[in-house]
């Protein structure tokens, strides 16, 4: 049976094409990152539409302390139910609610035609500083075309010396793990990995 292993000289050939790209993928997207850190606009600009993904955090706080005209607020995530926003129904302050998405790709990817039906034009993507720059490549992306603005705001302000917190170095990884999903998607599959885990 022939030996079906690359020649040696072909091997290292792609470990040097690799050992190239690996450290300018990084650098380019470590440059996104810092350009979305850059444009981070204050105080939050006017909308027609406040996204916010679910997380560890509270993240309905900045609903509730909300005060003046009010845009359609659209929450995302398996975490957000009637329990959960039982304050915010009770408020009677009227809001969206999309609550099957695991992970940033599914958020965007499940909000993307609920927006698209609200007619909003002008959305802001209201979420922790460190979950900025994934949620928004992935909002805008599927969002692509559909002439929608959407504006990144930080709840929490960025920290000084944010490029050596944990946070960040974490959705570094995660940033490759959501472009995984995307090519997933393209192919059927919604939930990878199993519901056990998700980011």
């Amino acid at each position: 049976m022939p030996n079906a292993a690359l020649p040696t000289p072909t091997r290292k050939r792609i470990y040097r094409v690799a050992a190239l790209l690996l450290p300018l993928a990084l650098s380019v997207q470590a440059l996104y990152f810092t350009w979305v850190y850059a444009s981070l606009p204050s105080p939050m600009p006017a909308c027609d539409l406040v996204l916010i993904y679910s997380g560890n955090e509270d993240r309905t706080e900045f609903f509730r302390e909300w005060t003046g005209p009010r845009p359609i607020f659209l929450f995302s995530g398996e975490d957000y139910n009637s329990w959960k926003l039982k304050r915010e129904v009770e408020s009677g302050k009227p809001f969206l609610l999309e609550n099957r998405a695991r992970t940033t790709d599914q958020n965007a990817r499940y909000c993307a035609p609920m927006i698209l039906r609200t007619g909003a034009k002008r959305v802001v993507l209201a979420l922790p500083w460190y979950h900025l720059p994934r949620a928004l490549f992935l909002t805008r992306y599927y969002l692509l075309g559909r002439g929608i603005s959407v504006t990144p705001y930080a709840t929490t302000p960025l920290p000084s010396g944010w490029f050596f917190r944990p946070f960040f170095w974490e959705e570094m990884v995660k940033f490759w793990g959501s472009l995984g999903r995307i090519a997933l998607s393209w192919v059927g599959v919604e939930n990878w990995p199993p519901p056990s885990s998700s980011y």
